[in-house]
């Protein structure tokens, strides 16, 4: 292993392979800044392009992709609360709020050092652990998968700032919707009635950019202004020192970021369980841990740390068993042992004994590329967070546009853009009515895993429930669980006097009741139908389901006794510490900001249902460009010749850079081909 680790660091003395590191770093930091192309996308395009190449300069230049991706997305999930990937969907909780208070270069200087440092850590542990990790990684079965993956839900209990009832309503929302379409388990098609595209389920990325980009955008459009709510001078004057200040201030909190790095490590090496959960199992560990619980979403750099020390310290945790055992840690890695395939290197055992020299150039190339995404950061950062201060008028029509570019990028569906926009809508209304988005999300993500390892574990014990209590690692798993459930039962009893005894009571919220009514509703149909299922098709369904009734039972009823509802929305957020603890660092309150015009949301649905009737009949090329034009013009009151310019500029990039040069192929519109690949000659994909 030594030799192998001195004859990569050896290679460095060539400056090709420098060059290969920093461009393979380059492209995947861009990729992880557009929201749906993240390391799958990268990896799969460079494959074509390196074919031929020499194996260790091709490992060199796909461990940069790897390496940069996550730290990209943190950049956008920051500054514009869209989550650049599906593991940096957590970042956006404390990071936009950050930003928001004109504290974005803080900010993206506490992601730079967590995620540059995490990785690092990672790799450390990966480079340990390699001749001894393989009994560990193989004696996770089911069972353990389950109790694991229940252990992520559980979460959505803690993660739930605000009303408890609320926040559990959301999470089981999310874990019914997580099972639409095929069962992978089952021969049936839950909840999908005649539309093919159900069968497959809902695909992840566009639902996620449609609830924190899409959402997020309706908001501020709807309130004009900035993004940063205190104005442009605070940035302008502060920006450097908030960098360095941000990146000073992640060493405050060392246990924070040695957990966060080891869950993220942890995960990483589970197969199969991926970065989204790291990601969501270190920021609601950190509330849970941390002495100030009720700052965390409120722009807390503790929550920051949390998140970006973990999914980058997955990266070494899910090269382990990809490069050791062929097994793919994630959707990333499943890629990149096709990449090493294509290369006539056969991932497992053999590879860890004939090619060290290439795992330790994957090694090094990692530990690289962090760093110097993290540089990117760093030095980007100043004119990145001034996106910030840009009217919202100018940001939102280039951020609808990029989030309907990511969703249709993913598989070239035009109903993914359809589902983004839906998302959009659905999430601005949770955010705005009290349901929080983070339980909707931990749930989607964590609810089709712990069905498949519930079942799993069942076939394996010929359907003895016993298997579940009866292996080391499960009670291990179920004592940590028991755990956690009971340490913050107890300090809740004893922290009862500290809690507050007066309360302002809200007025009746009309739409509040009419949108909990809706999701009632929602959760009945889906229990009815579910009853022409099979029984085990059903039963986890049904678990969830009937719970998930009661709660939204409780949150009506709750929606007559506001004085009631304002007492729990204090007591959760009291749940892991006591009284809210006195500090500087305010929340962001959503109405600092300014209310939401109710006629200038129906307007931007309006905006948001025309970009897509546009991209429907004319394609995308045609149809960003003017809905740029239009909205500069109209919203932003932009002169019509710079109007015109930006708009056509935004289809001739578009075409150039993601047609020919990512070469992916957009909806061209379903009139008659007139400009082919461009416009007109769509086929409308089945719905």
């Amino acid at each position: 292993m030594a030799e192998a680790l001195i004859d990569a660091v050896g290679r460095l003395a060539d400056p090709g392979v420098l060059l290969v590191i920093f461009l393979g770093s380059a492209f995947g930091f861009i990729l992880g800044l557009m929201p749906g192309l993240g390391g799958v996308q990268g990896l799969a395009l460079a494959m074509p392009f390196t074919f031929g190449w020499d194996p260790l300069i091709a490992m060199f230049f796909y461990a940069g992709i790897m390496g940069a991706v996550s730290e990209g997305g943190s950049v956008t999930a920051i500054l514009l609360n869209t989550p650049g990937t599906a593991i940096n969907a957590a970042t956006c909780f404390d990071g936009y709020p950050m930003a928001r208070r004109g504290e974005a270069g803080r900010a993206l200087g506490l992601a730079a050092v967590s995620s540059a440092l995490g990785a690092l850590f990672g790799i450390m542990v990966l480079v340990l652990l390699i001749p001894a990790v393989r009994p560990i990684v193989l004696s996770f079965g089911p069972p353990e998968f389950f109790w694991l993956v229940f252990f992520g839900l559980l979460t959505i209990t803690f993660a739930a700032r605000g009303n408890l009832f609320k926040g559990l309503a959301a999470g089981g929302c999310g874990i019914l919707v997580s099972f639409i379409g095929n069962s992978d388990m089952f021969t049936v098609t839950r909840w999908s009635g005649e539309s093919e595209y159900l069968w497959d389920r809902l695909p992840l990325i566009p639902l996620f950019i449609g609830l924190f980009a899409v959402s997020e955008m309706i908001i501020y459009t709807s309130r004009g202004g900035t993004i940063a709510s205190k104005g442009t001078e605070i940035f302008a004057v502060k920006g450097l020192r908030q960098i360095f200040q941000g990146m000073r201030e992640m060493f405050s909190y060392p246990g924070t970021f040695l957990r966060g790095s080891a869950i993220g490590t942890i995960v990483g090496i589970i197969p199969g369980i991926g970065g989204s959960v790291a990601n969501f199992i270190s920021y609601t560990t950190a509330i849970q841990s941390s002495k100030n619980p009720g700052l965390f979403g409120t722009g807390y750099a503790e929550g920051i740390v949390a998140s970006e020390s973990a999914n980058d310290a997955k990266d070494g945790g899910a090269v382990l068993p990809t490069l050791a055992f062929g097994i793919p840690g994630s959707a990333e890695m499943a890629v990149f042992m096709g990449a090493l395939i294509l290369h006539g290197l056969e991932p497992g055992p053999l590879l860890i004994k004939y090619h060290m020299d290439i795992v330790m150039t994957v090694v090094l190339g990692l530990v690289l590329s962090n760093l110097l995404a993290g540089l990117f950061v760093i030095f980007l950062a100043r004119p990145l967070a001034g996106l910030t201060f840009v009217p919202v008028y100018y940001i939102a029509p280039g951020a609808l546009i990029l989030a309907a570019l990511g969703s249709l990028a993913v598989r070239g569906n035009l109903w993914d853009i359809a589902l983004t926009f839906a998302a959009g809508v659905f999430g601005f209304a949770l955010k705005r009515l009290g349901f929080p988005v983070i339980t909707f999300a931990i749930g989607f993500i964590l609810g089709a895993l712990v069905e498949d390892a519930f079942h799993q574990s069942l076939m394996i014990a010929y359907g003895s429930y016993a298997i579940f209590f009866t292996r080391p690692i499960s009670l291990i798993l179920l004592g940590l669980i028991v755990v956690l459930l009971g340490v913050p039962l107890l300090k809740f009893r004893r922290s009862r006097a500290a809690l507050p005894q007066r309360v302002v009571a809200k007025p009746f919220n009309r739409e509040s009741f009419l949108f909990t009514i809706f999701l009632f509703v929602s959760v009945l149909t889906m229990v009815i139908i579910s009853f022409d299922y099979g029984f085990n098709a059903r039963l986890v369904p049904w678990i969830v389901g009937f719970p998930t009734l009661l709660i939204l039972l409780a949150s009506l009823i709750l929606e007559f006794f506001p004085g009631t509802q304002k007492s729990l929305e204090m007591g959760i957020e009291n749940l892991w510490g006591g009284a809210m603890p006195e500090s500087n660092n305010n929340p962001v309150d959503e109405e600092d900001a300014g209310p939401v015009n109710r006629l200038r949301v129906f307007q931007v649905l309006a905006w948001i249902a025309g970009f897509f009737a546009t991209t429907f009949l004319l394609g995308f090329f045609v149809s960003a460009g003017l809905f740029l034009f239009l909205f500069l013009k109209i919203e932003g009151r932009t002169p019509l010749l710079r109007a015109m310019v930006a708009g056509a500029l935004s289809g001739v990039l578009i075409y150039f850079i993601v047609d020919k040069g990512f070469m992916l192929r957009l909806w061209p519109g379903v009139l008659p081909e007139i400009i082919p690949d461009v416009l007109g000659g769509g086929i409308i994909p089945p719905l």
